[in-house]
């Protein structure tokens, strides 16, 4: 995936930048649906997926953080400079400088543990699970 590629290189450019201690990336991927019912009749329904990221930078002992949804390699450079702006902005009103301990960076992913996707199921089996309460 291109943004992956885009992040690391935003990223290893923020490294580089004088005073940057730390950067790290965080990209997600989310499905989701809704639906609301009301006496047996459907009054909401609405699917949405969603991606985005996230860019932490450590700055002179001050955090700066700025996320994005919007996925081209020129918005993925904006954001890693707004997090660096960010964090040089917190360096101003810094009280005591945040310091990492030497714990190594993880990497890693997290998918839910379901059985059966939920957004597989048909939405007529979902509709009556949802009314059959109304029934009883």
């Amino acid at each position: 995936m291109q943004v992956k590629a885009w992040l690391k290189g935003a990223l290893a450019e923020l490294k580089r930048a004088e005073g940057v201690v730390y950067a790290d990336a965080r990209y997600l991927e989310g499905e989701t649906e809704r639906i609301t019912v009301r006496n047996e009749e459907v009054v909401g329904l609405s699917r949405a997926e969603t991606k985005g990221y996230g860019i932490r930078v450590l700055y002179r002992g001050s955090w700066g953080f700025a996320a994005s949804g919007l996925l081209t390699e020129g918005s993925v450079r904006e954001t890693a400079r707004r997090a660096l702006d960010i964090a040089k902005a917190s360096y101003r009103t810094q009280r005591s400088p945040v310091r990492l301990d030497d714990t190594p960076p993880q990497v890693g992913t997290y998918r839910s543990p379901w059985v059966e996707d939920p957004l597989a199921v048909p939405l007529d089996e979902k509709l009556e699970l949802l009314f059959s309460p109304c029934r009883s």
